[in-house]
């Protein structure tokens, strides 16, 4: 059909054409009638040989066959947009679902169709840079955007375009709001720190936590370290929102390992003993878990002819926390004097803190050992709130009928037929009592009876009676509302316990009689070792 031609004065104004249509456009070619340019639903169309192959609408312009390239001759096939995947920078895939509202984004986009020159639109937006992998990848970075979801636009070098409806979303990443220093723990203290992200959902942490530390999803860090080094742990926490967009900080947390003194002098070794030097105690303060060994002090030895012994100290363990601002005071017991002769000398004394004495007589009995004692108060008197661990001191002996008694333990061991070990409740006989081994029947100076002094503890040992008998062995006793993993055990004659190997050779053991050479009994020992 002829084209309609409108002019004046041989100059053409409008040419105009019919619609045409697919088979037989309305503009076409003359070796072709089949191809050119046609109106369909007010848009333009280009029909190939009687086939619709492109579109030119107000929103631009959309292919439905192979079409060519206009720079360098390459094919195309129809273009689509499938997929898109969030990556890092490197366009390695991540699990995020959004991009970030503060920085630059990046994506791969699959699909179909796509070629060199090809750009994306992100609503409005040019992409900061697209890169054309292959027909079906393209690579795309593009700048912070506000929150929010958009359209994203593929638009092919030869005007082709496809588009993916909610294509991407932008949201904010996580903000922390807690500061990376997170402050000073202390040895054996629990904590908690709640961390804080804004619009974070999960907390985990990429580094190891300090030790005794946990992390909960919702994050809370919490944990109460007992390490005996000071240090500074530092360790990463994630905060992961809804779109798994993750915001990562570098924590720290100072940590205060326990700090002990012994007179006022740090310790600082994991372990520390104490011997007797003076008739006075020890002070303890700090602050930490220690876990302590006593052993109470032998008894002296009376040296008559039958070649008894003396009673070995008792033992006691426990764990307890120092509590910062308590004074502890540490008794380390004093072995039990021997008397002055070995016959009808004077009487021994009992060693400090509260051995019993003996008695003179034809077989002078020696004195019971001293306990050993932890308490927070000064001795004497002491009340049983304030006193952490007890070793009975053993039995003092005469040298004749029997061996002394052993200290407690949670009994103290008699001395043959009298002299009866102190319980947890009365002083053996005869004579000990609370916090006292009991003195000999008779006199120390004058006088036949010639007993050995009751061993000093909890409860005291009996001292002994005429005719030469020991003193038994004083209890031993544990707080069981300030101590734990407390044990007590009760030495064997002559033989003091050491059921950890702790114990210094001869120290708290009971001495062997020698013929008519009195002796006084070994002291007492203390082990402190720090506990983590």
């Amino acid at each position: 059909m002829p084209p309609f031609i409108f002019g004046r004065s041989n100059v053409v104004q409008t040419l105009r054409f019919e619609n045409g249509t697919e088979q037989q456009p309305g503009l076409a070619f003359k070796s072709n009638p089949a191809s050119g340019l046609f109106e369909e639903n007010g848009n333009v169309c280009v029909s190939v040989s009687g086939t619709k192959v492109m579109t030119v609408h107000a929103g631009g312009l959309s292919t439905n066959a192979i079409v060519c390239d206009s720079v360098n001759g390459s094919s195309y096939s129809q273009l689509t947009v499938t997929s898109v995947q969030i990556t890092d920078s490197s366009y390695n895939a991540i699990d995020d679902t959004a991009l970030s509202t503060t920085s630059t984004g990046y994506f791969t986009m699959g699909g179909n169709g796509f070629g060199p020159g090809t750009v994306v639109k992100v609503g409005d937006i040019l992409a900061s840079s697209t890169a054309f992998v292959s027909t079906t990848e393209l690579r795309v970075s593009v700048s912070a955007q506000a929150t929010g979801t958009y359209t994203l636009t593929v638009i092919r070098g030869d005007l082709a375009t496809a588009t993916l409806v909610n294509g991407i979303t932008f949201s904010p990443i996580p903000a922390w709001s807690t500061s990376s220093a997170l402050g000073n723990v202390s040895y054996a203290t629990p904590f908690s720190f709640q961390l804080a992200a804004s619009d974070a959902l999960v907390y985990s942490n990429t580094t190891p936590l300090p030790p005794s530390t946990t992390l909960s999803s919702g994050g809370l860090l919490e944990g109460n370290i007992v390490e005996n080094v000071d240090a500074t742990y530092s360790f990463i926490v994630d905060a992961a929102d809804g779109e798994f967009q993750n915001a990562l900080r570098t924590f720290s947390l100072v940590y205060s390992a326990p700090v002990i003194f012994v007179d006022g002098v740090q310790i600082t070794n994991i372990s520390h003993t104490l011997s007797y030097t003076s008739s006075s105690p020890y002070t303890l303060t700090g602050y930490g878990k220690v876990r302590i060994s006593l052993w109470g002090a032998a008894g002296g030895n009376g040296s008559y002819t039958n070649l008894q012994a003396s009673g070995a100290g008792g033992y006691v363990r426990g764990e307890f926390m120092l509590q910062s601002g308590t004074t502890y005071y540490i008794y380390v017991g004093q072995g039990g004097f021997g008397p002055s002769t070995a016959n009808l000398g004077v009487g021994g004394l009992g060693g400090w803190p509260n051995g019993g004495y003996g008695t003179t007589g034809d077989a002078t009995g020696a004195g019971g050992g001293g306990m050993s004692m932890i308490s927070t108060a000064q001795f004497p008197p002491v009340s049983d709130q304030y006193i952490v661990l007890i070793a009975g001191g053993g039995g003092g002996s005469t040298g004749y009928s029997t061996v002394a008694g052993a200290g407690g333990g949670t009994t103290g061991q008699s001395g043959g037929v009298v002299g009866s070990g102190g319980t947890q409740s009365s002083g053996g006989t005869y004579n000990g009592s609370r916090l006292q081994g009991g003195n000999a029947t008779g006199s120390r100076t004058s006088g036949t009876d010639d007993g050995g002094g009751g061993g000093g503890g909890y409860y005291g040992g009996g001292g002994g009676t005429s005719d030469a008998r020991p003193g038994g062995g004083g209890s031993g006793y544990i707080n069981s509302t300030l101590v734990s993993n407390g044990y007590l055990q009760t030495g064997s004659g002559t033989l003091a316990p050491d059921p950890d190997g702790l114990l210094p050779p001869s120290t708290s053991h009971g001495k062997t009689d020698i013929y008519e050479t009195p002796q006084n009994g070994w002291h007492g020992f203390v082990h402190i070792q720090i506990v983590s």
